[in-house]
């Protein structure tokens, strides 16, 4: 399989979908569509369960693929398990580690600010934008509260709030998430993140 120059544009929510399934029996892909190998992870999904001419531009292969990972059946399961670890090994034969690259991408923006620091820089468009979006998340919270949504904005309401709520917790992970690297070491002792 190779690694698409481009991330597919109908990945859609896939991820959402089938995140939990997909941690579960295919881990290391799970962890590839959150970053940038998507697009090796849904050719490698793509071409398990709904074929070797799979193309992540068609919308109706992407669909029974959405579908598929909807309902697996268990030789779905079985061949999901063993695409994750072919994908795995085809990335440390390439020198990619899953875990580390995705790692990486989060170290880089506590790196940043790190760095912005040391130079005596300040971080206040962080901060201000970390608190225009929590703030925002919570006065639409306070506002629901208090009143209906309108008859036929319900959908739309709910896709705003959805990424709000996005939002607020990638600012929050910014500030205090825990780091792989520290949460590693507690998984598996002897784990050096690098």
């Amino acid at each position: 399989m190779a690694l698409p120059g481009r991330p597919f544009k109908r990945l859609g929510n896939l991820l959402g979908d089938a995140g939990p399934l997909l941690g579960k029996v295919a881990p290391t892909i799970a962890t590839a569509l959150g970053g940038p190998l998507a697009g090796a992870g849904v050719a490698a999904l793509g071409k398990t369960l709904v074929g070797d001419d799979f193309d992540a531009e068609d919308g109706g292969m992407m669909e029974r693929l959405r579908k598929t990972l909807a309902a697996p059946s268990a030789d779905q399961l079985a061949a999901m398990q063993a695409t994750d670890q072919a994908f795995k090994l085809e990335m440390a034969d390439k020198g990619i580690e899953v875990d580390r690259l995705i790692a990486g991408d989060r170290a880089d923006a506590r790196g940043m600010a790190r760095e912005m620091v040391k130079a005596g820089k300040h971080l206040w468009p962080q901060v201000a934008i970390s608190g225009i979006v929590l703030l925002a998340f919570n006065a639409t919270l306070w506002w629901l509260l208090g009143n209906s949504i309108p008859e036929g904005n319900e959908n739309m309401i709910n896709y705003m709030v959805g990424q709000l709520s996005g939002f607020a917790t990638s600012a929050v992970a910014f500030w205090l998430a825990s780091s792989f690297g520290s949460r590693t070491k507690d998984d598996h002792p002897g784990f050096d993140p690098g």
